[in-house]
Formats: C-alpha cells, structure tokens, sequence
C-alpha cells in the first residue's frame, strides 16, 4: 500500500523585515499562524539571501530560542551557497505552549558575520504542513535529518581544529550513542 501524503500551504503572516538594533550582522523575521493540533509537521520554506546561519525563537511571555543556530552558508565569506533554499521542519524545532486553535509566533533569527555583503534576507517564505498517513515516518526521517546535520557539524568543527580524520569521525559518532 502506497504511503499517502501532501503538503498543504499554511496560511500565515509573515511580519516586517527587521534588523535588530541590539547586533549589527542580525536581523529578524516573525511568523504567525493558526495551529491545528500539538502534532502537527509544520514546515518553513525558504530562499535563503546571503544569511551565514538562523535559529527560531517562540513568543510565549517573552522571546525563548526553540531551535539553536543552524549553518545556511559553509562559509559566509563565500557566496557558493549563499543562494540556496531551505526547509526547517518542525522536528528541528520545539514549540511549547500552544494548542489548537490558537497562533503560532515565532520569529526567524537571520546572522551573518562576514562584513562581506551589505545586507542579507530569506525570500518567498512559505509554511506548510503535512497531512496525510505518515506524519510519524516523516517526523523519524526528519529528526535524523537533523542529527545527521548535527554530526556533519561536530566533525567539521573537529576537522577546523586540527584533529585527525578519525578523531573528526569518532566526535560525530559519539552524537549518535
């Protein structure tokens, strides 16, 4: 039997662009939309403009980060990947305190530490959620998607600092256990 599943564009409200007047090299995105239910898979699709990395903050009673800073660029003085798309899924990310039927707010925090490019941005924003079937396989294919980044990242940190191949690998395996 056929796995069924389809992606349905979220309605949402995509705030004001905004640069942060705390850091220069940070500016930030907010997000509104309508939850349906606590296990939904919401994701944020986007192109990204020159952005070295983002994390998601949540607003419930203040600002509070749901997701750490992720790479969106290998190396943010070069404009190799600065032009890719992206998806974040909710698995990446954890929301707290909402239920259904109420908004969703979170805002997308966008750095970019070269003094390379005179400014940065996401385009063409999108959410989307998935209904259908195999919501629980999607969400198991998605956090491994996310430890996967998780290990590449250690054994390039690992990799930057000198150490061995091997070392690079074990550190990345150790995430695993």
């Amino acid at each position: 039997m056929a796995v069924q599943r389809s992606w349905v564009p979220l309605e949402a409200v995509v705030g004001v662009w905004e640069i942060s007047p705390f850091c220069s090299g940070k500016a930030l995105l907010e997000l509104v939309w309508k939850c349906r239910s606590a296990a939904d898979v919401v994701c944020i699709v986007f192109k990204n403009r020159y952005c070295a990395s983002v994390s998601i903050e949540q607003f419930v009673n203040g600002w509070t980060q749901v997701m750490k800073p992720v790479p969106l660029m290998e190396d943010s003085h070069c404009e190799l990947d600065a032009q890719r798309w992206h998806c974040l899924c909710s698995s990446e990310w954890r929301l707290t305190h909402f239920r259904a039927g109420e908004d969703v707010k979170i805002r997308l925090v966008l750095c970019q530490s070269s003094g390379l490019w005179d400014d940065f941005s996401v385009q063409r924003v999108s959410l989307y959620r998935l209904e259908g079937s195999d919501r629980d396989q999607f969400q198991k294919q998605s956090e491994a998607i996310g430890l996967f980044r998780r290990c590449k990242e250690a054994a390039a940190k690992h990799a930057q600092a000198g150490s061995s191949p091997a070392a690079s690998v074990i550190a990345a395996v150790e995430l695993l256990q």
